[in-house]
């Protein structure tokens, strides 16, 4: 499997968005995005890959061939462009990039890494015919090189929890941020809103509103609902799904909880149902929806790590975690589902360890575990394309925690085999939480090291 294609090379951060060169590209290889039907378009900060996860396997389960588009990957570029539960094969990869080389190189017409691969999504996708595409946008929207498709192609786009991430390309707002994102709906597509803060929400209403477009929001029209028993405590099976809930007569599902970990998981699989059963033109079950979220899986989300390679390097009883939150909204629900977990392990420390790319705002993100974290370690991300030094990780988190720097212990590794060392050190005997985040390519490192990240 390739870590990257192999065209075109990697030239430096992004300057600036556009998705000028990706049409004028499709146009060399044949348009092959026209061909392609039935889309369920997915943007927004965070939630953006668990959402297309559930839409996949409920989709799947149901007997559909279902192609998926999301990024970024893990360990191997293929993990982006999937048809029918497998990755595209190297060689497929290497086939239609080279189609796509040939036909831009004699004009000089570059793309980067991300409009490379997305073309070559559709090239894969119109050679498959899939029943329904799940296409996941990047950083933008209006921009965004996923913004290809004619109104009457896409069901319609799941709009999930706007967050400060990229504000460099989209501006420094919450609402510039959306108001570049739900450009995809094109004043046309169905929007269906995950839980939004007021701003945000008041934009996608006053944008639906002024097009006409049919919108459905979270908390409003439906929600995920937590069922409580008789003695007070919550259902750990089952929620209660509420669709049109400004209806006389609202309707109730009782589903399964979802299998990824964390509160704001049930948002996301709340907002893909919504969007499955009200906009998708499947004959859906109910007993093959409960099926497909039970199956659905996300890789390098709260992810339970169990190589033994890294709990040989704790003390015993020890728990990692890797998370690939990497930014503002990741960090906050990262901390909601940490919390947690100190409670229910009073006894244990608890320990983050922070990977960053360049030009990251980790004061930002490290601000939200101040007050409960014991330690907070730097760790370069050498799975990074532009990691950031644990130097200048270790300075921007000392500033987060400022003025109460002395509550908890701030060190800096090279590396994450440096990071556990450290770490055991500091904890002598007593067991830990760990939690390997801020940057989604740490698994890399941990692949590399002989390690797997599993559930």
């Amino acid at each position: 499997m390739a870590l990257m294609p192999h065209w075109p090379l990697y030239t430096g951060a992004v300057k600036s968005i556009s998705n000028a060169n990706v049409k004028r590209a499709l146009g060399l290889v044949g348009e092959p995005q026209k061909k392609l039907q039935n889309i369920i378009h997915i943007a927004g900060t965070n939630g953006k890959g668990s959402a297309s996860a559930y839409c996949k396997a409920i989709l799947a389960e149901h007997g559909y061939k279902v192609a998926t588009y999301t990024s970024p990957h893990l360990l191997a570029c293929n993990e982006r462009i999937n048809y029918h539960g497998s990755d595209i094969s190297d060689e497929e990869l290497f086939l239609h990039t080279e189609a796509l080389r040939h036909a831009c190189e004699p004009l000089g017409l570059e793309l980067t890494i991300f409009e490379a691969t997305t073309i070559v999504a559709m090239l894969y996708f119109a050679s498959k015919n899939p029943d329904f595409c799940i296409i996941e946008a990047g950083m933008g929207g209006l921009h965004d090189a996923t913004n290809i498709f004619e109104p009457h192609q896409v069901c319609c786009l799941l709009l999930m929890p706007v967050s400060f991430d990229h504000v460099k390309f989209l501006g420094p707002s919450k609402t510039d941020i959306v108001a570049h994102k739900i450009e995809l709906s094109m004043g046309q597509v169905p929007v269906v809103a995950s839980q939004q803060c007021p701003e945000v929400l008041a934009y996608i209403k006053g944008y639906c509103g002024h097009y006409g477009v049919k919108a459905m929001l979270y908390d409003e029209d439906f929600e995920a609902v937590k069922i409580e028993l008789e003695n007070g405590s919550i259902n750990q099976e089952q929620f209660c799904l509420e669709l049109d809930k400004k209806e006389a007569e609202s309707s109730d599902i009782l589903l399964p909880m979802p299998p990824l970990k964390g509160e704001h998981q049930l948002v996301n699989l709340a907002t893909a149902l919504c969007g499955l059963l009200n906009f998708v033109p499947a004959d859906f079950s109910l007993k093959k929806i409960a099926s497909g979220i039970t199956k659905t899986k996300w890789p390098g989300r709260l992810e339970l790590v169990k190589k033994q390679w890294i709990l040989n390097a704790l003390p015993q009883q020890s728990i990692v975690y890797f998370d690939g939150a990497h930014n503002e909204g990741g960090a906050a629900v990262l901390a909601i589902f940490a919390k947690q977990e100190a409670l229910k392990h009073p006894d244990y420390k608890l320990a983050f360890f922070i990977g960053r790319s360049k030009d990251t705002d980790t004061e930002v993100f490290a601000r939200h575990f101040a007050g409960f974290a014991d330690f907070i370690f730097a760790i370069r991300s050498k799975g990074e394309v532009r990691p950031e030094s644990e130097i200048v990780i270790e300075s921007q988190i000392l500033q987060a925690l400022m003025p109460n720097t002395k509550s908890v212990v701030v060190k800096k590794a090279g590396g994450l085999r440096q990071g556990l060392e450290l770490l055991r050190q500091s904890l002598d005997t007593k067991p830990c939480i760990l939690f390997v985040t801020g940057s989604l390519y740490l698994a890399r490192e941990i692949a590399n090291s002989e390690a797997v990240v599993q559930n």
